[in-house]
């Protein structure tokens, strides 16, 4: 085999190799962010933190507390209120971070809160917030207490009404 053979076959293999080791770690990425297509998974998504993208058209939240940091994109996708109630849809109280993108949040009708953020920081990017009836002078659709941060980039609330 001449120089010119074997400096175009190191040249390939080199190439496999980068290519291989790209694959490897795009297949790593794909794999740590897990579906949620249903309230079950969003609930336990909210619980035990990490990355996740809602699938399907809308996924049903009642009251459900955020406890780890936690990166959901929506995907364009709903989290829908599905119980009228005294308590916040989505609520965090601890001091961690949680971040939504491209979520369609939408309220019921009597929700007391839709989301509380009592702690840590929660950010909201490319959202739309809409929907809210709240029966109470005192509440709104987000609520944010003396230890939270609400971060709003290109974020919409558009047809929540208070009483």
């Amino acid at each position: 085999m001449g120089i010119g053979m074997k400096k175009l076959t190191a040249t390939v293999l080199a190439l496999v190799l980068l290519l291989a080791s790209l694959t490897s770690a795009f297949s790593v990425y794909a794999a740590s962010v897990t579906p949620i297509t249903k309230q079950a998974e969003l609930t336990a998504a909210l619980k035990n933190g990490g990355q996740y993208k809602i699938t399907s058209a809308f996924v049903g939240a009642k009251e459900v507390p955020i406890e780890n940091d936690v990166t959901i994109d929506g995907g364009g996708n709903e989290i829908r209120a599905i119980a009228a109630g005294m308590g916040a849809v989505l609520y965090q109280n601890e001091w961690i971070a949680s971040d939504f993108s491209n979520v369609h949040f939408t309220g019921k009708e009597k929700q007391e809160i839709g989301i509380w953020v009592g702690a840590g920081t929660m950010t909201l990017n490319n959202c739309r917030v809409d929907g809210y009836s709240i029966t109470t002078d005192r509440l709104a659709a987000f609520g944010v207490g003396g230890g939270g941060n609400l971060v709003l980039n290109n974020t919409v609330f558009e047809n929540n009404s208070l009483y």
